[in-house]
């Protein structure tokens, strides 16, 4: 179990599923006030994704496309509706939050632990109770997204055939 009183910082971003990316955008702008700061597409081996990163303030929303009807993300939307894909936790030390979660068991995450420069990722299984999938984020100096880390991300999502 994590400690939230020490390492949750608060919630990097919002990760959601939509069937039309350019309709979801409009809404967040018009309706809310998000503006884009980052358009990205990613492919996988089979399956691919277009995203666009999102910001109000301190809020941050990535909407996500699916390309194909094998795209996980466009499975997600299929059987669950558009809506909340994931919630990314920020985390000041993302090796003790693995630890303190995991106590051993290395099933619990559904990706590898994911570093570049200012940047590391994890995915948490999807909670079967809840629906939730989490994304534990810590930030070091560097507050995008990093290509490499979003291709390897969903390229192991991709291979487990997770929505």
């Amino acid at each position: 179990m994590i400690h939230t009183n020490d390492n949750i910082i608060g919630i990097d971003h919002l990760a959601i599923a939509v069937p039309d990316l350019e309709k979801a955008i409009r809404w967040a702008s018009k309706m809310l006030g998000f503006e884009i700061v980052e358009r990205r597409e990613t492919q996988g081996a089979r399956t691919g994704m277009k995203s666009a990163v999102m910001h109000l303030g301190p809020l941050t929303f990535v909407l996500m496309e699916g390309i194909g009807r094998d795209s996980q993300i466009t499975r997600f939307v299929d059987e669950h509706g558009a809506g909340v894909q994931h919630v990314a936790l920020r985390v000041r030390d993302i090796g003790s939050a693995i630890d303190a979660m995991s106590q051993g068991d290395d099933g619990l995450f559904s990706t590898p632990r994911l570093d570049s420069d200012g940047l590391s990722q994890i995915f948490v299984s999807r909670d079967p109770t809840t629906g939730l999938m989490i994304e534990l984020v810590e930030r070091r100096d560097y507050n995008g997204f990093r290509d490499e880390n979003v291709q390897r991300l969903f390229e192991s999502l991709e291979r487990q055939d997770l929505v």
